[in-house]
């Protein structure tokens, strides 16, 4: 279950719409083309939904409950969309957020040179978040027929009947914080080509077991979506272990996080400014951080440099992370509230260095 504001989460799914979840196994009778079938239980969806409408374009209604991938008078992720997770989420200021991914029939995602999972022209993801109860935004991003990328995020409304559409930003007021929902150019500054546009659809992340809401069955996702007919091969990635696993090996930990928060800019050929190559793949000792000075300032006032081993207080990669200076804060843009127990973690992993690794 998730965890709110400040905490390590494993993010729940919410449940697909009211008549996929006929489809589980204690009902097979309901579902046609099941009928009579065996329930292969090491796959979490019994077969792959049908899609005829949930398609991507550029073409983004004003109202939620207009747009053909929701369904409901109080719009829900409809059938053709299926959940799934990650193992190291991108922190959202505490907000629990729900994926979905609905391909095209007849076609899957494929494993680019990157390793990253590609997603087919017509694809389209979607992406919940909300705190507690109430539902604060649905993103989506969509590739048309064309293979062009498209961005929309629909706004719910206060009564949370129904969200719309927005492409310049909004601000949400909440009880403690505000909510800022970016606008459109600002979710193509993370969701760059050189990061693959849609950020944690790569083994590493995906490779997990997963409880998924419509069978109450937990299979592993790589495995089901391959059987499906939803993924065409696999890269030789390791997954990444979840940051808040506190039984894991800090170093993997810590690489997990900056991997996920971090390297779709800080990497080679990224939007971030400076060297640094934060992606789980490159070793520490070559990620250009320990020692070594920054490119783009230093808020540290003593000098810092960008992993100090043991301290850090003079590490900018810890101090950007938790500083209130809007100038200096790690990352720019998606979030106003700082991570207290990721940047806890990159301080505990700072700090077990006695020395630059070689």
């Amino acid at each position: 279950m998730a965890e709110h504001a400040g905490a390590w989460y494993v993010e729940a799914m919410l449940p697909w719409s009211r008549a996929s979840l006929l489809c589980v196994p204690v009902a097979l009778a309901a579902c046609g083309s099941n009928e009579g079938a065996e329930v292969d239980t090491s796959l979490g969806l019994d077969e792959r939904p049908a899609n005829s409408s949930c398609i991507g374009s550029g073409e983004f209604p004003t109202k939620l409950s207009n747009h053909a991938c929701f369904e409901g008078d109080l719009p829900r992720v409809g059938a053709a969309l299926v959940p799934y997770s990650v193992n190291a989420p991108l922190w959202s200021d505490g907000a629990d957020k729900q994926r979905y991914l609905a391909l095209p029939d007849d076609s899957a995602l494929s494993v680019a040179r990157s390793g990253d999972f590609e997603l087919p022209p017509g694809g389209v993801l979607v992406k919940e978040f909300s705190l507690g109860d109430t539902r604060l935004e649905t993103r989506l991003i969509t590739r048309d027929t064309d293979g062009d990328w498209h961005a929309a995020t629909y706004v719910w409304d206060t009564n949370q009947r129904d969200a719309t559409h927005t492409t310049d930003g909004a601000s949400i007021e909440l009880d403690d914080a505000v909510w800022l929902v970016p606008t459109n150019d600002q979710c193509f500054a993370c969701h760059t080509e050189r990061a693959g546009i849609a950020l944690g659809l790569e083994q590493r992340q995906m490779a997990l077991e997963f409880e998924y809401p419509a069978t109450g069955r937990t299979a592993d996702q790589i495995h089901t979506l391959s059987e499906l007919g939803l993924l065409e091969g696999e890269s030789d990635d390791d997954p990444l272990v979840p940051p808040g696993d506190e039984d894991a090996d800090l170093e993997a930990r810590a690489r997990a996080y900056l991997h996920a928060n971090c390297a779709h800019c800080h990497s080679p050929g990224g939007e971030g400014q400076g060297e640094l190559d934060l992606r789980a793949s490159t070793p520490t000792r070559l990620t250009k951080t320990c020692n070594e000075l920054p490119q783009q300032g230093d808020p540290v006032e003593s000098g810092g440099v960008l992993l100090a081993p043991g301290d850090p207080a003079s590490s900018i990669l810890y101090v950007r992370m938790t500083s209130e200076e809007d100038s200096w804060r790690m990352p720019p843009v998606g979030s106003v509230v700082v991570d207290d127990l990721g940047s806890a973690l990159i301080a505990d992993w700072i700090e077990s260095f006695e020395s630059c690794p070689e």
